[in-house]
C-alpha cells in the first residue's frame, strides 16, 4: 500500500478530533513528505503531492545539527478544560460503544483514579507546562505516560493529534506495543481461566473499525512529521513500528484475535504496511546518519528496529541503510554500551549482512575495553551469548575475540556462573559453529551440564543437546562428558527421556556417534525405541531424521523398529523438494547403507530426485561420494544416477575441491557397481599424477583408489608409478592395516604394472604382511595369494616374496572357496557343450587354485570355457579386474587356454539350440557340423 492511499483512509490531521463519518478533505502537497525509496522511485503526485518532490536522501537535513530545535512553535492554544476532556472521552465511548474501563483497580467502570505522579497535569494527554509572565500555560506537547490501556492511548493521541510533535508520536510508539501485548497477555489469562477470550477479541465490528481508522490518523501523521524529526525521535519511532509488529505477529501466530480488535488492527496497519513505514524512516534518516547525528544508541536502535523487521531499505544509488550504518558506527565505538554492542552484531546477522570490516573492529573495541577496564565483566550472559551467535551465523572469524570471551566465561565463580540455561546453549552453540576450541569454556560447560541432570529440578533438554554438537562440531574429545550423558539417558525413566524433542535425542545421538565415540548398545537402544514409542505423535523434521540415522549409523547400531518407524517419513521427505537437504538426503543414504537396512524406495526415490537436480553442485564433493558409496554399499542399481554424477564431475574444470578421501569414494563405488566410465578414471588420474605428492591421501584412500582403478579395468601405468613412488619415499606403508596392504598387492596383480622398488629386492612389504599375518580375512588372504602368483608369473626374486608360513596360510584360503550356485547360463553352456559329444567336466580346480566353468578335451588339449554373466563386466562390454587377472593367471600358470562365453553372444542364439552348438563350435575351434 502506498502512503497516499493510507492518507486517503484516514481522517486528516484538521479533523482528528471529529467524528470518522466525515470525508477527509484533499491532501495538499506538504502531506507526503519524503516517503520514497530507491527501489519505488515513486513520484511526490503518485503519493499524494502537487507536483513537487521531498528532499533526495542526498539533501542536506532540514535541522543540520542537534541543537535547539528550529521547528516553527505549535500553534497558540487555550489550556485544555475539563469539559473539552470530557467531550472527546464522551465522543470516543460512543464511536468505540462503550467505556474505557480502569484496568489498574480491577477493570470496573467508575473506579477511583490513579493517584497522579507530581508534576503532571490533572488530565491524560496534557502536560502541565511553566506560567510566564501574565500567568497563561505554554503548551508543552503530549503525556501519555498516564493512559492506563492502549484504548485510552489511541483516544488520547487521537484527539490531540493537531498538536502533537515528532517526539510525541515517536513516545506514542514506544508505549502502544507494551500496552497491546498487556491486553494480549490479560486476554491469555482470561482464556485459561474460561472467561470470554482476550480483551483484544471482543471488541464488535463498529469499534474495530474506530481503532483501524484512529490509528491509521496517528500513522499518517508520524508519517508526515518524519523530515522534522530528530535522530533519536526517528531511532524511537522505528523500534515502536518494529515491536507493534511483533505483538501483531505473535497474536496471528497463535491463532488469537480472529474475531477483530486492536491486534489485528496492528496487524493490518503496521504488519501490512511493514516496507512503506520503514523505508520513509530510512529516507528520513539517512541525511542525519551520514552527517554523523546520530549518537551510539539511537544508531543502534534504528539499526536494531529495522533488524526486528527484517528490512534494509535500499537507496537510489544502490546503497542500503545498513550501509550507511556500517559507516557511521566506527567514530561511535568508544560510547558504546554492552548491550549497544549486542544489538548492533545482533541486526546486522538478522538481516543478513556480512560486514567483516565492521565486525572486526567492533572485536577489536572491546578487546581495547577489556585490556584497559576489564570491560567484559560488564556484559550480560545474553549479550555475550548473543554476540557469539552473531560472529558465528555470520561466518566472521574472530579468534581474539572468542578467546577473550571464553577466558571470561570460564572464569566465572561455578560452572557459568550467571548463566542461564538458554544463555549457555546459544553461547556454546556459537562456538561449535564457528569451530573455536576453548577447552576451559567446553569444561565448564560440561560440569554445568551434568550439574544439571543431577539436580533435583533436572536438567534443560535443549542445553545437553546444543553443548553436546557444540562438542562435536568444535572436535573436543571429551570422552568422559559423552560418556555420562550416554548413561544418563540409557537410565533414563520414561518421564525424563519424554521431555526431550526428537531434536534433542537427535542432536545428541548424533554427536555421541560423531565426537564421542559411544558405541554403548543400550543408549541407542532407549534412544531408538523411545523414538518408536512416540510413533506419529511428533512431527518427524528433515534434519532430526538425518542426523538420527546418521548417529546410528556411524555408531553401526542398527534399530530395525526405527528404520522401519521413519521410513515412509524418510521418503516423503526425500521426494519432497523442500524436505531433505542435499546434506540430509546423503545423510540418511548413508545410514542405510551402512547399517545393512534394506529401502527400495528410499533409494529409488533418492536416484530420481538426484538426477533430476539441474546442479550437482549443491551435494558438494563429499556429498556425491557418500551418494554414490551408499547406492554400491547397499547394492542398489542406479545407472542413471552414476551416469549423471560421472557427466557433472568430468565436466569440471578441475578437481581441486575433491578430497582424497571423496575421489577414493567415487571410484571405489564406480568399480564396487561396475559401471563403466572411462572418461571418470582418467580425470581423476590425471589429477592425482599433477598433484606433487600424495601426502594428503589416507593409506586407506591410496589402497582404494588402486584397488578401484584394478578393479574396474582401467589400468593407468603413470597412475600406478606415483603411488608405488609415494609409498616407498614416505615410507607410508608401515601405517597400513592388513586389508590395505592386500588390496595394494592385488591392485598391482591384476592392473600388471611392475613396481620393482615397491616389492623387489630391498623392500619390506612382505616383512610387513608377515608381521600383520594375524590380521588378515580369508577374502585378504586370497588377494594375496593372487600377488604371490603374480610375482611368479613375473618370474620375480624369491627373496622378497611372502614367508613360507604366510604363503601357506594365502593358498589355503584361496582353495578353500567352494564353487559359486550354478546359473541357469551356465547350465544351458553344459547342455551345449554335453550335445556336441565333449564332455564337459564341471568346476574344475588348477593347480594354482582357480575354479574353472567347465574343461573340455579340444584336439587333444584341455581348454577352459568360462560362462560370463553380467558380474564378470565393468558396465556392457569390458571385463573387470578380477577376470582378466584370472584368465590372464590360468593361461600363464596352468597352461590351460580360456574361452569365454559372453552372455550377451549367448542370447543373441535365443532358443535355437542348433544355433548354439555352431556358436560354441566357432569359439572352440571345432569343425562345422553337417
Amino acid at each position: 500500500m502506498s502512503l497516499r492511499l493510507l492518507l486517503r483512509r484516514c481522517p486528516a490531521a484538521s479533523t482528528a478530533g471529529g467524528a470518522f463519518g466525515r470525508s477527509p478533505p484533499t491532501l495538499g502537497r506538504d502531506v507526503v513528505g519524503r516517503a520514497r525509496s530507491a527501489s519505488h522511485s515513486s513520484s511526490a503526485a503518485e503519493l499524494g503531492g502537487g507536483g513537487g518532490r521531498g528532499p533526495s536522501r542526498g539533501d542536506p537535513p532540514r535541522r543540520p545539527s542537534p541543537g535547539p530545535s528550529t521547528r516553527p512553535p505549535p500553534p497558540a492554544r487555550r489550556p485544555r478544560r475539563d469539559d473539552d476532556l470530557a467531550s472527546s472521552r464522551d465522543d470516543a465511548r460512543r464511536d468505540f460503544g462503550r467505556d474505557e474501563p480502569d484496568r489498574r483497580f480491577g477493570g470496573r467502570r467508575g473506579s477511583r483514579p490513579h493517584p497522579r505522579r507530581r508534576g503532571r497535569s490533572d488530565e491524560p494527554g496534557e502536560r502541565r507546562g511553566s506560567r510566564p509572565p501574565g500567568g497563561e500555560e505554554t503548551w508543552k506537547g503530549l503525556d501519555l505516560r498516564d493512559c492506563r490501556s492502549s484504548r485510552e492511548l489511541i483516544i488520547v493521541a487521537h484527539d490531540r493529534l493537531e498538536d502533537a510533535r515528532p517526539k510525541d508520536l515517536a513516545a506514542f510508539w514506544t508505549i502502544l506495543p507494551r500496552l497491546a501485548g498487556e491486553r494480549e497477555r490479560r486476554g491469555k489469562e482470561r482464556g485459561k481461566e474460561g472467561g470470554r477470550r482476550g480483551e483484544e477479541e471482543g471488541e464488535g465490528e463498529g469499534e474495530t473499525e474506530g481503532f483501524d481508522r484512529r490509528l491509521r490518523a496517528i500513522l499518517a501523521r508520524t508519517l508526515r512529521g518524519m523530515r522534522d524529526a530528530r535522530p533519536r525521535e526517528l531511532a524511537q519511532t522505528a523500534l515502536g513500528f518494529a515491536r507493534a509488529g511483533q505483538t501483531a505477529g505473535r497474536s496471528s501466530r497463535g491463532g488469537r484475535d480472529r474475531e477483530g480488535g486492536l491486534l489485528r488492527v496492528l496487524s493490518d496497519v503496521v504488519v501490512d504496511l511493514k516496507e512503506l513505514l520503514f523505508r520513509t524512516v530510512a529516507e528520513a534518516s539517512a541525511p542525519h546518519v551520514e552527517l554523523g547525528q546520530f549518537d551510539a544508541r539511537s544508531l543502534c536502535s534504528l539499526a536494531y528496529a529495522h533488524a526486528i523487521a527484517g528490512v534494509d531499505p535500499r537507496f537510489d544509488d544502490e546503497t542500503t541503510l545498513f550501509d550507511l550504518v556500517a559507516r557511521a558506527v566506527p567514530p561511535l565505538l568508544d560510547d558504546f554500551q554492552t548491550q549497544t554492542y549486542a544489538n548492533l552484531v545482533w541486526s546486522f546477522e538478522k538481516v543478513g549482512r556480512r560486514d567483516e570490516a565492521l565486525f572486526d573492529e567492533v572485536a577489536r573495541s572491546i578487546i581495547a575495553r577489556d585490556d584497559s577496564g576489564d570491560f567484559l565483566r560488564e556484559f550480560k550472559p545474553q549479550e555475550l551469548s548473543n554476540i557469539a551467535m552473531a560472529y558465528a551465523k555470520s561466518e566472521i572469524e574472530a579468534p581474539d575475540l572468542f578467546d577473550r570471551m571464553g577466558d571470561h566465561v570460564s572464569g566465572l565463580g561455578g560452572p557459568l556462573g550467571g548463566f542461564k540455561s538458554q544463555e549457555a546453549s546459544n553461547l556454546l552453540w556459537a562456538y561449535g559453529k564457528a569451530g573455536r576450541r576453548h577447552p576451559a569454556l567446553f569444561s565448564a560447560a560440561a560440569d554445568y551440564v551434568m550439574l544439571s541432570v543431577s539436580s533435583p529440578r533436572g536438567e534443560d533438554p535443549r542445553c545437553v543437546a546444543s553443548v553436546a554438537w557444540a562438542h562435536a562440531m568444535a572436535d573436543i574429545d571429551d570422552r568422559v562428558f559423552f560418556r555420562s550423558i550416554a548413561n544418563h539417558l540409557a537410565t533414563a525413566n520414561p518421564l525424563i527421556l519424554g521431555r526431550y524433542g526428537l531434536y534433542d535425542l537427535a542432536t545428541i545421538a548424533w554427536a555421541c556417534a560423531t565426537a564421542g565415540g559411544e558405541r554403548r548398545k543400550e543408549f541407542y537402544r532407549a534412544v531408538g525405541d523411545e523414538v518408536v514409542a512416540r510413533g506419529n505423535r511428533d512431527v518427524f523434521q528433515p534434519q532430526e531424521v538425518a542426523n538420527l540415522l546418521y548417529a546410528f549409523g556411524k555408531a553401526e547400531q542398527g534399530h530395525q523398529e526405527l528404520f522401519e518407524t521413519t521410513k515412509d517419513r524418510v521418503v516423503e521427505l526425500c521426494v519432497d523438494l523442500d524436505g531433505f537437504t542435499p546434506h540430509g538426503l546423503c545423510n540418511a543414504l548413508w545410514a542405510h547403507a551402512k547399517c545393512g537396512t534394506s529401502h527400495r524406495g528410499l533409494f529409488r526415490a533418492a536416484s530420481e530426485r538426484i538426477v533430476a537436480t539441474k546442479d550437482l553442485g549443491a551435494f558438494g564433493p563429499q556429498g556425491l561420494a557418500n551418494v554414490l558409496w551408499s547406492f554400491a554399499k547397499a547394492e542398489e542399481r542406479a545407472p542413471e544416477l552414476f551416469e549423471r554424477v560421472a557427466d557433472h564431475v568430468v565436466g569440471l574444470d578441475d578437481l581441486d575441491w575433491f578430497k582424497p578421501q571423496d575421489l577414493s569414494n567415487i571410484l571405489w563405488a564406480y568399480a564396487t557397481a561396475e559401471e563403466c566410465r572411462p572418461d571418470l578414471f582418467r580425470k581423476v588420474a590425471e589429477h592425482m599424477v599433477a598433484l606433487e605428492d600424495l601426502g594428503d591421501f589416507a593409506p586407506q584412500a591410496v589402497s582404494n583408489v588402486a584397488w578401484a582403478f584394478a578393479k574396474a579395468g582401467e589400468p593407468s601405468d603413470p597412475l600406478f608409478d606415483k603411488v608405488a613412488k609415494h609409498l616407498v619415499e614416505s615410507d607410508a606403508l608401515r601405517g597400513f592395516k592388513p586389508q590395505e596392504l592386500s588390496n595394494v598387492a592385488w591392485a598391482y596383480a591384476a592392473a600388471d604394472v611392475d613396481a620393482p622398488r615397491l616389492f623387489g629386492e630391498g623392500s619390506d612389504f612382505a616383512d610387513l604382511c608377515d608381521q600383520r599375518r594375524d590380521g588378515f580375512e580369508d577374502d585378504e588372504l586370497s588377494q594375496l595369494y593372487q600377488w604371490h602368483l603374480w610375482r611368479r608369473e613375473r618370474g620375480s626374486a624369491l627373496d622378497a616374496d611372502l614367508s613360507p608360513a604366510l604363503a601357506d596360510e594365502c593358498r589355503r584360503a584361496f582353495f578353500a572357496k567352494v564353487p559359486s550356485h550354478r546359473s541357469a547360463l551356465q547350465a544351458d553352456v553344459i547342455s551345449v557343450l554335453s550335445s556336441l559329444g565333449l564332455s564337459p567336466r564341471e568346476e574344475v580346480r588348477t593347480d594354482c587354485g582357480y575354479l574353472l566353468d567347465a574343461l573340455v578335451v579340444v584336439k587333444g588339449e584341455d581348454v577352459g570355457v568360462e560362462v560370463d554373466g553380467p558380474f564378470h563386466f565393468v558396465g556392457d562390454r569390458r571385463q573387470t579386474g578380477n577376470t582378466i587377472l584370472k584368465r590372464r593367471q590360468v593361461a600363464s600358470l596352468d597352461a590351460i587356454p580360456i574361452v569365454s562365453v559372453p552372455y550377451w553372444e549367448w542370447d543373441e542364439c535365443a532358443n535355437d539350440r542348433e544355433r548354439k552348438g555352431q556358436y560354441l563350435s566357432s569359439i572352440l575351434g571345432l569343425e562345422k557340423t553337417s
